[in-house]
């Protein structure tokens, strides 16, 4: 898969061409690198809880992609974690009182960053849209994610796109998240 796009670049008020693709496994570091650059420039951290690097390397295999957005420099100025977790704790299914076999047919958007520079690409939309068609290509019944509801733009993509939120609860450790799910 390589989706090119049309990407405009707000820092430097250009126009680039990009291409979005599965991240390679020895892309784990433009991974790590562009999360902790969001985490830096936000003014509230609670706003984005982190993927910690084993988790992304689980991601990256049997459980999951990483669908990556790339400058023309083959920089990694977007993305979205796209995973799988069965009947793992961190399925959540369990949040909205899924149960049983029927955990196996819930898809999860773990994660979805872009680059300060690159935003108002529709870029989370876009990635979003590819991890949904990698969901139904395994017949996937339903797909979650969580937002804080502290984040309008994260969480006015995803209901643009016909996430429902299903409800607020207190997760991570006590963050605030929305629990936001689709159906395939």
């Amino acid at each position: 898969m390589n989706i090119k796009v049309q990407l405009k670049n707000k820092e430097k008020n250009t126009l680039e061409n990009g291409v979005i693709r599965l991240v390679k496994n020895d892309e784990l570091d433009k991974v790590m690198d562009l999360q902790d650059k969001v985490i830096e420039w936000l003014p509230n951290k609670d706003l984005y809880y982190p993927t910690s690097r084993e988790s992304i390397m689980r991601f990256t295999g049997e459980m999951g992609e990483i669908v990556g957005c790339f400058n023309e420099n083959n920089e990694l100025i977007g993305m979205g974690v796209y995973c799988k977790l069965g009947k793992d704790k961190e399925n959540y299914g369990y949040d909205i009182n899924i149960s049983g076999d029927d955990l196996l047919k819930v898809a999860q958007v773990e994660s979805t960053i872009v680059h300060k520079a690159y935003r108002g690409n529709k870029l989370q939309v876009k990635i979003c849209g590819i991890i949904e068609d990698l969901a139904k290509k395994e017949n996937m019944n339903l797909i979650m994610s969580t937002v804080s509801p502290d984040n309008p733009h994260s969480l006015n993509s995803f209901i643009k796109i016909e996430y429902k939120i299903e409800k607020e609860k207190e997760k991570y450790g006590g963050l605030r998240r929305c629990i936001l799910s689709k159906k395939l």
